[in-house]
């Protein structure tokens, strides 16, 4: 894809991540219509979304099939269906595209690397005879994340160019180790998005905006626009005088913020 000529900063693609219940989802209500949301298959917070006139809603339906008998083409045809999905979302022309809960999203991604054995852990101590040797099921090779990095940024960076004027992405928040190789009780560690490892810290470089969700001891929904505290899953990046403007905490409020990226 060729180079385009930009004259102004895009300061509308925007991670939120926080723990369950924190405002995420049900914040889209302040985005102007129309507006696409995809929930991730196995995302269960779309009772959240502003359902009604404007909004194109996407959500996975699930099928009784076992976690034993989901493979490599099982997954993938899942993933083709949510790209699908998504470019159908993109091609209606909405004002904003919502991929909410991509944490669910990344785990089909892995699934795919791991031909389905990473959704298998809940029979992890089950002994597998296969050509290669006997394993615990549930086992695979860890360097099936690098293959699960790439297809979720593939699908991130798709969505992040798509040309929507809003590309809002959803997350659970998690602790993660400043030193992955740190094994002590008292390892230092932040919050970040949950993504595994390296895909956590890579999220504030993918997107121009990373906010922390929160609700405020006054029982608001908040956004934590900034690292701080445990929080280092929060941050814009932009013009340092005008991000300097910005508080740390600013209502759950896409006008709100809208107003302080000027």
């Amino acid at each position: 894809m060729p180079f385009k000529l930009q004259t102004a900063p895009d300061y509308k693609c925007i991670w939120l991540e926080g723990p369950p219940n924190t405002g995420k989802t049900t914040s889209l209500r302040t985005l102007d219509k129309p507006m696409g949301v995809l929930s991730a298959p196995g995302e269960k917070g779309h009772s959240s979304i502003p359902y009604g006139d404007g909004v194109m809603a996407k959500v996975w339906e699930e099928d009784p099939t076992p976690s034993k008998d989901r493979n490599t083409l099982y997954y993938m045809k899942m993933w083709r269906e949510v790209e699908a999905a998504t470019v159908e979302i993109i091609q209606s022309k909405p004002n904003a595209i919502v991929i909410d809960g991509v944490h669910k999203l990344y785990q089909v991604g892995l699934a795919i690397a791991t031909d389905g054995e990473s959704e298998k852990l809940q029979t992890a101590f089950k002994e597998v005879t296969t050509s290669t040797g006997t394993r615990l099921e549930g086992e695979f090779d860890p360097r099936c994340y690098g293959k699960a990095h790439r297809l979720i940024w593939e699908y991130v960076n798709m969505v992040a160019s798509c040309g929507v004027p809003w590309r809002i992405f959803t997350s659970w928040s998690e602790m993660e180790k400043d030193d992955p190789s740190d094994n002590s009780k008292n390892a230092p560690s932040h919050i970040l998005p949950d993504l595994p490892g390296k895909a956590a810290r890579r999220v504030l470089g993918e997107v121009s905006i990373t906010l922390h969700s929160v609700i405020s001891p006054k029982n608001e929904y908040m956004w934590q626009t900034k690292p701080g505290g445990k929080v280092y899953g929060a941050g814009i990046k932009g013009n340092a005088e005008m991000v300097a403007k910005v508080p740390v905490f600013i209502p759950q409020d896409f006008k709100v913020l809208e107003g302080y990226l000027k």
